[in-house]
């Protein structure tokens, strides 16, 4: 999966740094696609959880009957 592959990285890179004592732009970089990956799979993960509870909602809840008088 990207988010792996992308917090594998961002590890393996923070251990470089780790080791020269200094924060390198290549981290930088990393981190901040690290953070965006995560924020966009969790915005997907919502996005899909509310479209399928919406659509079982909308296959097996009936619909409400409206009495007129």
């Amino acid at each position: 999966m990207g988010l792996e592959n992308t917090f594998n990285s961002f590890v393996k890179e923070l251990k470089n740094t780790v080791e020269k004592k200094q924060l390198t732009e290549e981290l930088h970089d990393t981190f901040v696609m690290f953070v965006y990956t995560l924020y966009n799979s969790i915005v997907y993960h919502l996005m899909w959880l509310i479209t399928t509870i919406h659509h079982f909602a909308m296959t097996y809840l009936p619909l409400p009957k409206i009495k007129y008088t």
